[in-house]
């Protein structure tokens, strides 16, 4: 197997990138959306719900974005609830004092929520979301407000490297982690008349909501047994052969 290509917003793309490299795995970022923060983050979320006693994340994107705002102190007393490890961690990072996390997609989240006692919650997230979390929420009779603190842009143009590796053949798979991103790449090699460039790809996805944009034009898909971020390197370890001379170095 060939370079990889990872498609995923920064942070996430060049820590994968690193992360496969440590494994001897050849991979490239090009991150297909671009991740604008609000101005004032804590304010969002404290107009979201000044009485909330609790806190839900369902991206690392916002823990970040929370921890970059030097008004935050009075959040961290609150506790949060995340969907996963990674998004776990980030809040931890930001300086959060309790962090909970449900190790699983919103589903597990939501149940986990619902078990907590919580009333009053916020869910701290981006313009686009999925699962549903705060409504499923807010329909079992919690009080769930959302304060939309980023939205992601999709990227409006091919690098010329990179476009110029595609047609040349330069990679054999691409990395998703969400349809966004897999849409944003799928209209920019229909733009360019290169959808059928894919034929030969191999596509690992998060999930197969995340794969559901390019799956059709690849050859073939393989989907991460859960939608998390190490469960995605995981897979896409997996999908490397051992004799692959691109895999060079490996750690026993």
């Amino acid at each position: 197997m060939g370079r990889l290509l990872v498609l995923r917003p920064e942070p996430q793309a060049s820590a994968m990138v690193a992360a496969l490299a440590a494994r001897g795995v050849e991979a490239e970022a090009a991150p297909m959306l671009d991740i604008v923060g609000v101005a004032d983050p804590v304010a969002r979320v404290r107009a979201a719900d000044a009485g909330a006693d609790g806190l839900i994340f369902t991206s690392a994107q916002a823990a970040r974005l929370i921890a970059a705002d030097d008004r935050r102190a009075d959040l961290l007393a609150l506790p949060v609830f995340a969907v996963g490890a990674a998004t776990a961690a980030a809040a931890r990072a930001a300086g959060f004092l309790s962090v909970s996390s449900s190790d699983g997609d919103a589903a597990a989240l939501v149940a986990a929520l619902a078990a907590s006692g919580r009333r009053r919650l916020v869910h701290v997230a981006g313009h686009d979301r999925t699962g549903a979390v705060a409504e499923r929420l807010n329909a079992a009779g919690q009080h769930v407000s959302i304060a939309e603190i980023y939205h992601a842009e999709p990227t409006r143009a091919l690098d010329a490297s990179l476009a110029n590796g595609l047609a040349a053949g330069r990679f054999s798979a691409l990395v998703v982690a969400s349809a966004r991103t897999a849409a944003a790449f799928a209209a920019l090699m229909s733009s360019n008349g290169g959808l059928d460039r894919l034929a030969e790809l191999v596509l690992f996805a998060i999930s197969t909501a995340a794969a559901a944009p390019l799956a059709p034009y690849c050859r073939r898909t393989v989907v991460a047994d859960r939608p998390t971020g190490d469960a995605l390197l995981d897979s896409v370890l997996a999908g490397v052969p051992d004799g692959d001379d691109r895999r060079r170095d490996r750690e026993p």
